[in-house]
């Protein structure tokens, strides 16, 4: 339950903060604020090692890229 909580918190103060701006200086904002978040979901990736991955292990196919009859 802490991710609805989380969400909802954030976006209380979020809204508290920038509210009053204009559409588009919010939209700037909005667009910064998650690219910063995306750049800290990375960070545990790169502390790790980095991507090792081939390029067919990102593709979203679940069980068929690790299928062995598939290969």
């Amino acid at each position: 339950m802490a991710n609805p909580f989380t969400i909802v918190f954030f976006q209380l103060l979020i809204t508290k903060l920038f509210g009053k701006l204009k559409p588009i200086r919010s939209i700037v904002v909005g667009t910064v604020i998650i690219s910063v978040g995306m750049l800290i979901n990375i960070i545990p990736v790169l502390l790790a090692g980095g991507v090792r991955a081939s390029f067919m292990d990102w593709l979203p196919m679940g069980a068929l890229s690790r299928c062995s009859p598939c290969r």
